[in-house]
C-alpha cells in the first residue's frame, strides 16, 4: 500500500502478474498519446504519458511486463517503462518520454517467513515474540520483546538492554537505576523514601525520636 505501479510512455501498457496456487492474476494501466503531446502536463500521472495504479493487497510472486500497442504511433523518440516506486517519490516530467532518468528509485518491501504461522514457528529465537502476518496466506515475523534488542532470527536470540546505561530508564538518575533482565528498577538514595522514578521522586524520611519520660 506504500508503493505505486507506474507506466510511462505514449503507446504503452504495463501490468503486474501475480501467480498463486497455479492461477495468474494481473493488473496494470495504459497510456496512449496518439502522437499528440500537447495535453501532457509535468507533475501529473493521470493517464496521458504517465499512469499509475495501486498494487492490490496480497499479490505474491510478482512479475512486471511492459510493452507497446501494435501499430504504435511512434512519433516521438521515446521508450516504454514500467516500474514500482515508493508512493510520492516519482514526479513525472514530459522530458521523461524522451530521456528517462537512469537514477535508482526506492520502493517499500514488506515480508514474512514462509507460508506457516506462529503455531509452528521455528525462526523466532530467545526473548522474541512471533506475529502472524496474514490469516489467508500465512507467514509470520519475529521481533524482540520489549527490553531486548538484536536479531530475533539469530541463534543467540535477542539480548537484554541495559536501560540504565542507555539513558532509557525512568529513574531520577543513572546512579539510582538497577538493570534487570528485560527491565530495570529505580531506588532512592540512602535516607530517602519513594519509588525513585522521575515522576514519583524521593523525599527525606521523617526521623521520629522517642523520649522516655
Amino acid at each position: 500500500m506504500k508503493n505505486k505501479f507506474i507506466t510511462v510512455g505514449c503507446d504503452t501498457y504495463g501490468y503486474l502478474n501475480s501467480i498463486w496456487s497455479g492461477e495468474t492474476y494481473s493488473t496494470g494501466c495504459l497510456t496512449r498519446c496518439y502522437g499528440n503531446l500537447d495535453g501532457i502536463e509535468n507533475g501529473t500521472c493521470s493517464g496521458i504519458g504517465c499512469c499509475q495504479v495501486d498494487i492490490p493487497h496480497m499479490m505474491k510472486n510478482i512479475s512486471i511486463d511492459v510493452s507497446e500497442f501494435p501499430n504504435s504511433t511512434k512519433e516521438y523518440s521515446g521508450c516504454s517503462y514500467s516500474f514500482i516506486v515508493k508512493d510520492g517519490f516519482y514526479n513525472f516530467s514530459l522530458a521523461d518520454l524522451y530521456n528517462f532518468p537512469s537514477e535508482e528509485v526506492p520502493l517499500i518491501l514488506d515480508w514474512s517467513v514462509g507460508w506457516e504461522n506462529c503455531t509452528v514457528s521455528k525462526a523466532c529465537m530467545n526473548n522474541s515474540n512471533c506475529h502472524d502476518e496474514d490469516i489467508d496466506f500465512g507467514g509470520y515475523r519475529c521481533e524482540c520483546k520489549e527490553g531486548y534488542t538484536g536479531n530475533p532470527y539469530h541463534p543467540d536470540g535477542c539480548k537484554d538492554i541495559d536501560e540504565c546505561k542507555t539513558n532509557n530508564h525512568t529513574c531520577i538518575s543513572e546512579e539510582h537505576c538497577r538493570n534487570t533482565d528485560g527491565h530495570h528498577e529505580c531506588f532512592c538514595p540512602d535516607g530517602q523514601s519513594g519509588n525513585g522514578t522521575k515522576t514519583g521522586g524521593c523525599s527525606k524520611r521523617d526521623l521520629i525520636t522517642k523520649v522516655a519520660i
